[in-house]
């Protein structure tokens, strides 16, 4: 039963909650009626007291005394009784069809018969004077009304079947407009996760103070807030790439200007920076414009992003300078295939991971980077000689500004967002990141993509 009612849903648990108190007290309630049964009202109808001294006015006296005496009787009364002897009424009166019912009915071999149907009850005898005469009565009368307990009783699986089904109606209206702001409260905050910052539930909520109503005040003063909070960011992410891009742009200049002294055969390093530059200039726009992204991601992954291509640009890159361990690129891919996103979110993930590689490995060894697909998968591994990080911090280097005291002091250089970036940018496709530590020693950096498809050659 606990593991059906975690199962229901808010309205359902109301709902069943409810329907289960209503029926227990109906139950108990019919319960009780049956224990404290009192059928005495069916036996106490005596008849009346007319028709008991008209019945010894026909036994004692001759027909026709009876007659006068009957006669004598208030009208209310001689109308619930009739007296026959032979096919004549002692009254001269016309039979109802009961009583002409009843009459065929006495018999000597009948001769006292009981009729009720529904509040009428109907009562013939048939009397047989001492001197062998048959004379017969019969009487219409009300019966008395049962007790209302009775008539439950009476009804108690139909009235038991209708309380339970009425209480399951209203238990179940009760369960919805209990439930309803609380609805109402989640569909705003699906629109809300959504990225649809200007969505309010007040207008939707009835405006009794109780606790719904002021979780739902709290509800739009956060989203409130929250909406406030990201145009600021917005904002400040313009101001920031206006302030980022204002040097790049000046550098640019300098450097026409200086391509314009120079002579062809002196420019190869000019266009080398020219094209640091602009990768920068994408590198900003592209990073400012992640936390949007992560509300939106429709907004970033528009792209088919050739991986193998992606990293071998990236490591003839990093082999350009002289200084620097050397990076190694295998593509085991037997075709060229392509993943949905964005390729210059895609750029800085990888380079960050593989730059990080290259600042913090030992020896003369290179860095070796694998690209195979798994499955759906396309499985990328960053291996450095570096030393390592403990096991119970592999997963704590992907948060900013973490550094491990082995291998991420300040002094080293690093401020621990190169990897945070990395992830967000991953976590933006779909994909997953983890770091491994290899024996002897050594950190690898394991990346896998969704495959969005497979390119033809």
């Amino acid at each position: 039963m606990s593991a059906f009612f975690q199962q229901l849903n808010l309205t359902g648990r109301i709902l069943v909650s409810f329907w289960i108190t209503l029926v227990l007290v109906i139950v108990s309630a019919g319960i009780l009626f049956a224990l404290d049964r009192d059928d005495s009202y069916t036996t106490d109808i005596r008849p009346p007291k007319v028709i008991i001294e008209l019945s010894r006015q026909l036994m004692e006296y001759d027909y026709d005394t009876a007659r006068e005496w009957f006669a004598q009787q208030p009208v209310r009364e001689q109308k619930k009784i009739f007296v026959s002897r032979g096919d004549e009424e002692i009254l001269y009166r016309r039979l109802p069809r009961a009583v002409r019912y009843m009459h065929r009915q006495l018999s000597p071999a009948r001769p006292f018969i009981h009729k009720q149907k529904h509040h009428k009850i109907v009562v013939g005898r048939l009397l047989m004077k001492p001197d062998g005469e048959h004379v017969k009565i019969v009487a219409l009368f009300r019966a008395p009304h049962p007790p209302w307990r009775a008539i439950v009783m009476d009804n108690l699986v139909g009235v038991l079947l209708f309380a339970v089904l009425i209480s399951g109606l209203i238990s179940y209206v009760l369960a919805r407009y209990i439930s309803k702001p609380i609805r109402s409260l989640r569909d705003a905050t699906k629109q809300l996760a959504a990225g649809d910052l200007s969505v309010r539930v007040m207008p939707s909520i009835r405006k009794h103070k109780d606790e719904i109503y002021h979780l739902a005040k709290d509800f739009d003063d956060m989203a409130e807030k929250l909406e406030r909070s990201v145009e600021a960011q917005k904002r400040l992410i313009q101001d920031i790439s206006h302030e980022l891009r204002s040097p790049i742009a000046r550098l640019q200049i300098a450097l026409e200007l200086t391509r314009k002294r120079l002579q062809d055969h002196e420019q190869q390093d000019l266009d080398r920076i020219e094209n640091e530059c602009q990768q920068l200039n994408d590198i900003i726009t592209s990073l400012l414009n992640l936390p949007a992204y992560e509300l939106q991601p429709e907004l970033a992954l528009g792209e088919e992003v050739d991986v193998a291509s992606l990293i071998q640009i990236l490591c003839d890159d990093l082999n350009y300078s002289p200084s620097g361990a050397k990076v190694e690129f295998t593509n085991q891919l037997s075709h060229a295939t392509t993943v949905r996103g964005n390729g210059q979110l895609l750029r800085s993930a990888l380079e960050n991971v593989m730059k990080n590689a290259q600042h913090y490995t030992e020896g003369e060894d290179p860095i070796r980077i694998t690209l195979e697909q798994e499955g759906e998968e396309l499985e990328i591994l960053c291996c450095d000689n570096g030393p390592g990080i403990p096991e119970n911090k592999v997963t704590e280097i992907f948060k900013p500004f973490y550094r491990t005291s082995e291998a991420r002091e300040r002094s080293s250089g690093g401020h621990g967002l190169g990897l945070a970036i990395a992830k967000r940018a991953i976590d933006l496709h779909q994909g997953k990141i983890k770091a491994l530590n290899t024996s002897p020693k050594g950190l690898c950096i394991q990346i896998r993509l969704p495959v969005s498809q497979r390119m033809e050659d």
